[in-house]
């Protein structure tokens, strides 16, 4: 098997050491349309949870790579799109847990209120969701949300994960100049985490090329005016 059409990699990544990336989501599928996004465009705009690709296929794809040896450290779930969407996620979860590798799960994390998916992220070693404000206004200028979802459930699921899940949560607060960088806005991102305690914070912003031309990245300064209101947290950027 030499093309691979659901798994990519491995490449090295800061958190992670060398990380192969399993893709459940076509391009582009997604709950929000965030003005920052680096993939462009959402394509197929929806909530509903479903199969998108042969579980199989991929199942297949990673015992084929992994049956020639290459190094990796971590499965990750980054996804095209939103991977809590793909109604194969714990399965295909399980599988690479049961192959003997950590596994990491990227998201938005606004899904994670469900019950379904909540039991679905289990098997996750580590599961990295965004944060962009604990202001509605904020959070809705940025992320633009399916039309059904709502502010209030975006946080409860975060809340839910930190009580609910066993294995470690790495929020990855992601910043925007201009847009959530205020004192006010970090210090309610500030009480918010204090609140739910992830296991690490890391700030990130977004320095590729975003879906609106006007989203711009803090710059070194500005990050480190960032990392001191939010109280000495990780200013890394990237995966």
């Amino acid at each position: 098997m030499d093309l691979y059409k659901h798994i990519c990699g491995p490449t090295p990544s800061r958190r992670l050491g060398f990380a192969l990336a399993v893709d459940l989501i076509p391009p582009k599928t997604c709950n929000h349309n965030c003005n920052y996004c680096q993939l462009g465009p959402t394509k197929e705009y929806t909530v509903e949870r479903k199969s998108f690709v042969p579980l199989d296929d991929v199942i297949a794809e990673l015992d084929d790579f992994l049956g020639k040896g290459s190094k990796i450290d971590f499965i990750t779930f980054p996804g095209s799109g939103e991977p809590t969407l793909s109604f194969d996620l714990g399965r295909a979860l399980t599988a690479a847990r049961q192959r003997g590798y950590p596994t990491a799960l990227f998201t938005f994390g606004q899904l994670l209120y469900r019950e379904d998916v909540l039991c679905d992220v289990q098997n996750a070693s580590i599961i990295l969701p965004t944060f962009l404000s604990a202001n509605k206004e904020t959070y809705y200028k940025i992320a633009r949300p399916h039309p059904s979802l709502n502010f209030e459930d975006y946080l409860s699921g975060l809340e839910q994960l930190k009580l609910r899940y066993s294995g470690e949560v790495w929020l990855a607060v992601m910043l925007l100049n201009g847009l959530n960088d205020s004192p006010e806005e970090l210090q309610n991102t500030k009480e918010w985490i204090e609140k739910i305690q992830p296991d690490r914070v890391q700030l990130t912003s977004a320095h590729r090329p975003s879906l609106v031309d006007t989203v711009a990245p803090l710059d070194y300064e500005a990050m480190m005016r960032a990392r001191a209101i939010l109280g000495g947290l990780s200013a890394k950027t990237g995966r």
